[in-house]
């Protein structure tokens, strides 16, 4: 009899053990689980506080039109931002932003001072004095209804007196599809697979502006070209600019990085030189009247 009692109790111990084993174990999970999604909670709220700060960044650069930085109490987060200007002293542009048909993308060939008024100062604020131009655009080189085709419009002031009263325009239009050329009379793109700084198109077009009757170069002479996209209603699609002189900044690149905890967040924007609205596409805004 004594055997089997002290039998009986060696197994209630061993059910003891195990009961403990699987208590602890189950109690050990929970505690991981507890401090695991305390660190995700931690983590996606240091996170949204680091993108808002960056956003925060982007908002006060965009009103200073300087570079900030500033750190937010009590919760500590902070930002930093950068301000560069956009193809400055460059001869290539690829236009941030994909175009539906009928959006247009404008390239400024004239500088913008601090107050967004127009000016040829060089070095500081050049303006572009080349006389070619190769615009290329779209994604994909397959022709059907909706391939996109361009129209370009160079605005231009034979008098380069830089007062901008006496503006005119030159109108072009290109269509890599044959069949509608027949009806619209654009003219064919020049080429294929385009490259600009190191992004691809599918078409592109070398423009002599020379061919669109413009003659004066000089400072002051060419304004801005206005590139609207077309038959692309289903599909935004991209476009980009070489030339054979230097550009003058196309607008500012804002960069803020936001910092809460460990979390770091990055916010980008470009503010670009506004072209002119649609509404003026068949006539010329001056100071002194509209001209159609």
């Amino acid at each position: 009899m004594q055997k089997v009692y002290l039998r009986r109790q060696g197994q209630a111990l061993l059910l003891i053990v195990i009961t403990l084993a699987v208590v602890m174990t189950v109690a050990l999970s929970v505690a991981a689980r507890s401090v695991t999604d305390i660190k995700i909670t931690t983590s996606e709220e240091d996170s949204f506080r680091a993108f808002s700060a960056a956003e925060a960044g982007i908002e006060k650069t965009l009103v200073t039109g300087s570079a900030e930085s500033d750190t937010f109490s009590p919760n500590g987060a902070s930002f930093s931002s950068t301000v560069s200007a956009i193809a400055a002293g460059l001869r290539v542009f690829n236009y941030p932003l994909e175009l539906l048909s009928d959006d247009t993308a404008t390239l400024w060939f004239v500088s913008h001072d601090a107050n967004n008024d127009l000016v040829c100062n060089p070095p500081s604020e050049p303006c572009f004095t080349g006389n070619s131009l190769r615009v290329c655009w779209g994604s994909s080189a397959t022709i059907n209804e909706f391939t996109p085709a361009i129209q370009v419009a160079v605005y231009y002031d034979p008098t380069a007196d830089g007062n901008y009263n006496d503006l005119k325009v030159a109108y072009a239009g290109y269509d890599p599809s044959a069949t509608r050329r027949s009806s619209n009379f654009y003219l064919p793109n020049s080429g294929s697979n385009c490259s600009i700084g190191g992004k691809s198109y599918a078409f592109q077009r070398d423009i002599n502006l020379v061919d669109l009757g413009i003659s004066n170069f000089s400072a002051n002479g060419l304004v801005f070209a206005q590139i609207k996209m077309l038959y692309n209603e289903l599909v935004a699609e991209p476009v980009g600019f070489s030339t054979n002189a230097d550009l003058p900044g196309q607008g500012r690149q804002i960069e803020s990085i936001g910092q809460a905890g460990e979390s770091t967040r990055k916010v980008q924007v470009y503010s670009l030189y506004p072209g002119f609205p649609s509404v003026f596409d068949s006539a010329l805004f001056s100071p002194v009247a509209i001209t159609k």
